[in-house]
């Protein structure tokens, strides 16, 4: 997994790239860890899982239990 956190005095962008090979569970801890709920965050990457398909992966519960909001409504490739 590779996270960087990009800050400015309204926004921070967190990018992500996680393989398939590591665990959700350590994904959402470095979520949390990378936010701040003082001030606007895009978080933007491969997740390694379609979020668009109604799954229940636990990213996706854990970034819509945070609030956030999927903006993407279609997906971004094929396979």
């Amino acid at each position: 997994m590779q996270l960087s956190k990009f800050i400015s005095n309204h926004l921070d962008i967190v990018t992500i790239y996680k393989s398939q090979q590591e665990s959700d569970v350590n994904l959402n801890e470095a979520i949390q860890l990378m936010t701040n709920s003082e001030k606007a965050v895009l978080v933007i990457g491969d997740f390694n899982f379609c979020y668009l398909d109604g799954s229940t992966n636990s990213v996706r519960k854990y970034m819509k239990e945070q609030n956030f909001k999927q903006l993407i409504n279609e997906p971004t490739h094929i396979e």
